[in-house]
């Protein structure tokens, strides 16, 4: 699996990644977006020709540590 940054600079919404990952024993490629970035959430797309994937990450507070959900987009 690899992920590589499309765009030079720092990370900001609208940055982009391609993305590499193995899935039920397939390879595929996925260019992915920065589409939401704000202090406890990222909102990522990822899309090729024959997929569309969302992932909303939210970040909290948990005892000493960070506790991290995924939301509905």
């Amino acid at each position: 699996m690899s992920c590589v940054s499309l765009d030079s600079g720092p990370v900001r919404q609208g940055a982009r990644w391609r993305n590499t990952s193995a899935f039920r024993g397939r390879t595929t490629d996925l260019e992915c977006r920065l589409d939401v970035r704000e202090r406890a959430r990222l909102v990522f797309a990822g899309e090729n020709r024959t997929v569309t994937v969302f992932d909303d990450l939210r970040f909290g507070v948990e005892d000493t540590g960070t506790r991290l959900t995924t939301g509905p987009r």
